[in-house]
């Protein structure tokens, strides 16, 4: 049997940027792929499970938080169980990438997306996992990230969905108003989960 998923074990480094969103695709099927490649060749399919949906997305970089490239834009593959990652749907993210011999892959489920605060600097919406809620401070926005429309929602809604520590609602929408600044966002995924994974961002 198959598997078929994306394999970071060959990777020769780990860039850490801030990217302005450019575009993102699906990619087709990796078991799909590999059907078509046995019949090409005339060989017997194998059975073949596919873990993730397989997108190529693509960023102009803004900051370089860790390692060096060369190009004002970068290209890399990303697998995600979910569908199309939610960090997508925002203009900028925080990204862990993996550079290899194969081309470039995000760390899975290491995009964040960021906005832009008052004070120059950028933050993240929330926590991205309840242990970073030491890390969780008031920010006010540039803008208001605003993630849903009150009008056509019931408090219950507000209430069930969305904790009252991080957001609020304002002039009849849920907005933003807490959250995780750049740097210490950075820090937190640096020392806790690529550590774990076996990545030294030092």
């Amino acid at each position: 049997m198959l598997l078929a998923e994306i394999s970071y074990a060959e990777s020769d480094r780990v860039i850490v940027i801030v990217g302005e969103f450019h575009s993102i695709k699906e990619l087709p099927d990796l078991c799909d792929v590999e059907e078509q490649k046995a019949n090409e060749a005339h060989e017997k399919e194998k059975a073949c499970i596919t873990m993730d949906l397989l997108y190529e997305a693509s960023y102009q970089i803004e900051d370089i938080l860790y390692g060096e490239y060369e190009h004002k834009k970068i290209t890399f593959k990303l697998a995600d169980h979910y569908g199309e990652p939610d960090f997508a749907e925002f203009k900028m993210a925080l990204l862990f990438i993996h550079i290899t011999k194969d081309g470039n892959y995000l760390s899975k489920y290491m995009g964040f997306p960021l906005f832009n605060t008052v004070d120059g600097d950028r933050a993240m919406c929330g926590i991205p996992y309840k242990d970073a809620e030491e890390h969780i401070e008031s920010i006010i926005f540039k803008k208001d990230v605003v993630f849903a429309d009150m009008s056509i929602y019931s408090s219950e809604y507000f209430l069930r969905y969305y904790d009252e520590r991080y957001y609020e609602v304002k002039n009849n929408k849920i907005v933003c108003k807490a959250g995780i600044r750049q740097k210490k966002l950075f820090e937190y995924i640096k020392k806790g989960i690529m550590k774990n994974r076996g990545y030294d961002l030092n």
